[in-house]
This record gives C-alpha cells, structure tokens and sequence, in this order.
C-alpha cells in the first residue's frame, strides 16, 4: 500500500509539473525561471543533507563532472522544454519528454556500450509512429504547423539533453557519489549556468510578483522537483528502476488529461490511437520477463538516500 501512494505521488507531482511551466513564461526570461527553480531545489536539497550531517567534500574533478551533469539535466534540458511549451499544450510535452526512454537507450549504447535488443528498436518505431498520428491533428495551417514544429523540435532537444545528464549520472554514481549529492550539487551548477546564460546571452534578470508565477514557481520547487525526486529515489529502491520508470508512461496520460480541462486539448480518434501506439511502443522497452528464480523479496535500499545507488535513473 505504500509503494501504491509513493507512485500516486510521482505521477500527480509529474503530471501537473507540466501545466505549472506554462506560467513561467512572460515578465521573467525562461532561463531565469529555470535558474530559480533548480538553484533553490539544490540549497534545499543541502540544507536536508546539513540536517543530516552527512554532506560531503569532492575533488575537484567530481566537481567537474557533477557541472556536467548540472549543466545537461538541470539548464540546458529544461530551458528547451519551457522554450517548447510555449508553442504546445502541456499534455504534449509530457507526452514527447517519454521519448527520453529512447534516447537513453541510444545514448546508453553510444557512450556506455550497452547492447540495443530488438524489441527495442521496435518500440523506437512504435514511438515515431505514435507521435506523428498525435500531433497530426495539430497541424492546422502554415502558421499552427510551424509553431507546433517547432515546440516538438525544442522539447525534443531537452529531452535529449536530458538524456545525457542522465548518463553524467550514471557516471558519477559509478563512482560512488550518492544520487542525493550528485542532484544537490548539479542542481546548484545548473541554476547558476542559468543565471550566467540570462545575463550573457538572455533577457537578465527579472521576477514577477503575480500569484501566477510565484505559485507555479514554488510548486515546481518544492512539489515538482524536491518532493517527486525524493520519493522517485525512495521508489527506485523499493522497487527497482525497470518498474518505477513506468511512471514516464502514466505521466503524459494524465498531463493530457489536464490540459483537456485547462488548455481546451481536443481527444480525437488519430490522437488517441498514436497514444496508445506511443504507449505500446514504450511497454515493449521498458517490460522486462520475469526470470524463474528472481526473487520476490523487495529491495529496501532506499530507506537511506545518502547511501550510492547502482541503479540508473530513467527520469
């Protein structure tokens, strides 16, 4: 029963993260918003670990790794996909973000050498198909069309940068830095390359008082960002990280169904059946048989976070 509220809590934290981005967008720069929301995830994140008494010192080539990381999964991935939420409904940006099993797949063959099974180039395929039946129906004139392109393209491209922070965390946590330390520290870097990138090459700084943004901007903080993360590492211990990443395929349904009542999204015949494709296509990777002998006993590992984790995260 716990693990069944530690999911719920995840998909609901995730699945309305999406529709919060929306109002990060106008006064303040995308990039700035970005920087807020993961620089004050980090300090949160080591004041927990000060609590603790357990935060730790690193050389300076760990430092350089976890910048890495930062700069991959917490600025550049989420810069894109504000940028491309702009131009699409949150439901859909959920719904492309999925395709980050995909890349992690690709990316994990590339740079870590990890063979690509059949059924996985398979799903691949299910999920091409599945995106193009859903966005077809937004392609509605030469104007919709290009916009629409071109929020798909910047989400895509998050996604994938996503995708390589993703293999920086693998990394570090190969080298025995605990996942909570790793996120404290790139969620830092990553905040402060955003500052840096507004006052170089974006629109400064800025801050709007509005309950609009100040609501959303707490909420991706503090729900979106420290509480789903920390119970995502919670679950990835007890239940394994096959199983746990099942949540990418229950967000985007739910994303979707949020932007049906606050976004005016249509459900039609072509997008719900390039969902479920989407859908199928990402089972089929992730679904992994149950060997005879495995053991049923479950993994309680995470009932301490500081402690390394050999697992791989797929969000």
């Amino acid at each position: 029963m716990a693990n069944i509220l530690l999911y719920i809590t995840v998909i609901a934290s995730w699945s309305f993260t999406w529709r919060a981005i929306k109002y990060q967008g106008g006064v303040v720069p995308l990039e700035t918003s970005v920087g807020y929301r993961f620089f004050l995830a980090g300090i949160i994140f080591f004041a927990w670990l000060l609590i603790r008494k357990n935060l730790k010192s690193y050389p300076p080539k760990e430092h350089l790794n976890m910048l890495g990381q930062g700069i991959m999964m917490f600025a550049a991935n989420f810069i894109f996909l504000y940028e491309g939420a702009q131009f699409i409904s949150s439901g859909l940006v959920a719904l492309t973000f999925s395709m980050l099993i995909f890349f992690n797949i690709f990316n994990g063959a590339v740079f870590l050498k990890k063979k690509v099974e059949n059924r996985t180039i398979y799903g691949a395929l299910l999920g091409f198909i599945g995106m193009v039946s859903v966005f077809w129906q937004e392609f509605h004139g030469l104007e919709s069309y290009a916009s629409t392109v071109k929020g798909v393209l910047l989400v895509l491209l998050g996604t994938y940068f996503a995708s390589l922070g993703n293999i920086a965390a693998s990394r570090n946590q190969a080298k025995g830095i605990p996942i909570v330390h790793s996120n404290a520290y790139g969620m830092c870097y990553g905040g402060i390359a955003c500052f840096l990138y507004a006052t170089l090459f974006g629109g400064g700084f800025a801050f709007d008082p509005r309950i609009e943004y100040v609501g959303s901007l707490l909420f991706l903080t503090l729900i979106g960002t420290t509480l789903g993360f920390s119970v995502y590492l919670v679950l990835l211990g007890r239940i394994g990280a096959e199983k746990v990443a099942y949540s990418l395929v229950v967000v985007p349904i739910v994303a979707l169904t949020i932007a049906s009542f606050t976004e005016g999204y249509q459900w039609t015949i072509t997008g719900l059946t390039g969902i479920a494709i989407i859908i199928a296509g990402n089972v089929l990777v992730l679904w992994r048989p149950r060997r005879r002998n495995e053991s049923t006993v479950t993994n309680m590992r995470a009932a301490n976070l500081d402690k390394p984790s050999k697992q791989k995260i797929a969000s």
